[in-house]
């Protein structure tokens, strides 16, 4: 007669099951219910729950984009997010997530960088929404070049309207430097160079940094080794980066 086919599985894993010591009655009670809370959280997952590790959920954004897999180079906490940055071969992918109570993930906003030939130049919030007012804005420099320790940015912002029904006329270019933060990126604050307390002049120029959002801003970068050799000077026209 032919062997039926769970004989031969069970012909062929007891000589494994034997060597295996068994567990007394208190562990085979552990082992169960972590077989079973792990198996309720990876169905949790798969209905749509969100991750309890950062790496989890930046994965999980990976294939929702189709990126990927990237090199995580920066793992930030912000005001109230986090920003994870990947590199992937072709560009960079950047996440913020908001953290709930019960310690999952929750995506605020994903951003996808076409890699530029020597340094891509990005603002480090990516979410999307409307932007009145900056009290400063968060820059990031990404690079590969290891000899790299130092960085440094021209913009120049410029342009006229009103705000609040009274009419302006800017034009300042800001320097910004920029510091070694993570893997091959070097981060940068683009601050308002009057106080906050500065009546119309400290309200319009804060207007105007919320510019690097909505419009083309002039950039040159300048990028410098530990001894302050210039290595690298480029001037682009950077545009906020959209879906």
């Amino acid at each position: 007669m032919t062997e039926k086919r769970s004989q031969r599985w069970r012909r062929f894993l007891s000589p494994i099951a034997s060597r295996i010591p068994r567990l007394s009655r208190p562990w085979r009670v552990v082992r169960n219910l972590v077989c079973i809370v792990l198996g309720v959280y990876l169905i949790w997952l798969l209905l749509g729950g969100n991750p309890l590790t950062k790496e989890w959920a930046f994965r999980r954004e990976e294939r929702l984009a189709m990126v990927g897999p990237s090199e995580i180079l920066l793992e930030r906490p912000q005001s109230d997010t986090e920003l994870v940055v990947g590199k992937t071969p072709e560009g960079y992918f950047l996440v913020q997530f908001f953290r709930q109570s019960v310690g999952s993930w929750v995506t605020a906003a994903t951003r996808y960088l076409p890699r530029q030939a020597d340094v891509t130049l990005t603002a480090a919030d990516v979410r999307t929404r409307a932007r009145f007012q900056e009290e400063s804005v968060d820059l990031l420099l990404l690079c590969d070049d290891p000899a790299v320790s130092r960085g440094e940015a021209e913009l120049t912002l410029a342009g006229d309207g009103s705000v609040n029904g009274r009419r302006y006329d800017f034009d300042q270019t800001y320097t910004v430097e920029f510091l070694p933060e993570g893997e091959r990126v070097l981060a940068g604050r683009l601050q308002p160079e009057t106080d906050s307390d500065a009546g119309w002049e400290g309200e319009v120029e804060r207007f105007a940094l919320a510019w690097i959002y909505s419009m083309e801003i002039p950039v040159t970068i300048r990028l410098y080794d530990g001894g302050g050799a210039l290595l690298l000077e480029r001037s682009i026209e950077y545009v906020f980066p959209r879906r």
